[in-house]
């Protein structure tokens, strides 16, 4: 099974920190039922590979606090540093972003394993609902994103991006909107290449899963 599809289904899980409506401390520490709740909009898991995916979650976690956290919190208090300076060059924050980076691959080379195991003790009916899913979202993400014509589709992108700024700036000024307008205006859409490109790696992890009982080809 190739690394690129597994990373990809583990994105799908990640996502849920990016649509539940809570603080960062509430959803980190809540997580051990989060990606469950949220992994069960894709795929039902019968008991025992609940039971197996909470154990290895939790070991998962386990490991983050203890080897990610610490430096999350220096990384954090040195980027605040920095930013709190008049000036503030790219190069500076260059670093801040590599070392984020590097934090990534780290986790998925300890995901990677754990998410061959769970994809490998699937069903043939849980794959398909798995494919399912993956359409049923797909149209409904078509419907969010690509509604309108193209004047209604770059009101809906700038409310967007307000919401997500206001979640770390509180409320943006009249002078502040017209900017995020204009940086919307200025923006190449994407949306459209974003949900082909979607589309293509749930492809190529249904394809995967569908071999899943031949270990050579689900191998690495």
């Amino acid at each position: 099974m190739s690394a690129r599809a597994l990373h990809r289904l583990f994105l799908i899980a990640c996502s849920a920190l990016l649509l539940v409506g809570c603080g960062l401390r509430f959803a980190y520490s809540q997580l051990d039922w989060l990606l469950p709740w949220y992994l069960r909009d894709y795929v039902t898991l019968d008991a025992g590979q609940r039971g197996e995916f909470d154990r290895r979650l939790a070991g998962l976690l386990d490991w983050h606090c203890r080897s990610h956290l610490p430096e999350y919190v220096a990384l954090l208090r040195a980027a605040n540093a920095t930013l709190a300076a008049e000036r503030v060059e790219p190069a500076q924050l260059e670093r801040f972003l590599e070392r984020g980076e590097a934090l990534w691959r780290e986790i998925v080379g300890e995901l990677e394993p754990e998410l061959r195991r769970l994809a490998a003790g699937l069903g043939d009916e849980q794959v398909e609902e798995l494919a399912a899913a993956f359409v049923r979202r797909g149209e409904e993400a078509r419907a969010e994103f690509l509604s309108g014509d193209e004047s209604a589709q770059h009101a809906a992108r700038v409310e967007r991006m307000e919401e997500r700024l206001r979640r770390w700036f509180g409320r943006m000024t009249p002078a502040q909107r017209e900017r995020i307008a204009a940086w919307s205006r200025a923006l190449q859409p994407t949306t459209e290449a974003w949900l082909e490109d979607r589309a293509r790696w749930q492809a190529e992890l249904l394809d995967a899963l569908r071999v899943r009982a031949d270990a050579g080809a689900f191998a690495p």
